[in-house]
């Protein structure tokens, strides 16, 4: 209904918009091949995605490759999530408000990865993971009720790899607290 409207109103940019999270929110509830791939009734990225690169909309690039991180991640291919991590930094100067999100999945993705990691590459997932807390710390100051729980996650997470379970109960015990506080869902 919404897309019938942005449409009529020639309102590209926000029919484009609409119609990719309308696909995300498809891919979660299963209707799609590949959940993993913004391909279906409403949205297909591979038809999709070199239209908007050649009008330059950066923004909805940054989108598109957010949203693949997310699910990516919800589905656990993880490999998939860090290359799509990688082409969402490419449009980092258009992204506004899946920044902090952005962070946060970064860091759960490298901590998913951890155990089958390297140790020499370990080191470099910390370093990535030290980076995004502190941005989630900051954000956390400003607005705890929206990103305090994903701070606390992001820590239980980090505990957890590193064997410190007790630690790690803590945290998650406290990220799920202030979720439920602040009527928040854990992951978004």
């Amino acid at each position: 209904m919404y897309s019938n409207a942005l449409g009529q109103l020639k309102l590209e940019t926000s029919y484009y918009y609409n119609e990719l999270n309308r696909q995300v929110v498809l891919n979660l509830m299963g209707q799609s091949e590949d959940r993993c791939l913004l391909i279906g009734n409403s949205y297909d990225e591979i038809k999709m995605l070199p239209l908007h690169l050649e009008a330059n909309a950066e923004n909805i690039c940054r989108s598109l490759y957010f949203h693949k991180l997310v699910l990516c991640y919800l589905f656990q291919d993880y490999e998939q999530a860090l290359s799509n991590a990688k082409s969402a930094d490419k449009y980092s100067d258009s992204a506004v408000g899946t920044i902090p999100l952005y962070h946060f999945y970064h860091s759960l993705v490298h901590l998913a990865i951890y155990s089958d990691t390297p140790k020499f590459e370990q080191k470099l997932i910390l370093a990535k993971v030290k980076a995004n807390r502190k941005k989630l710390k900051k954000w956390a100051q400003s607005a705890p009720m929206t990103h305090l729980h994903k701070l606390y996650l992001v820590e239980a997470e980090q505990h957890r790899v590193l064997g410190e379970n007790a630690q790690a109960i803590e945290c998650y015990d406290r990220a799920i607290n202030l979720a439920k506080e602040h009527e928040s869902i854990l992951l978004g």
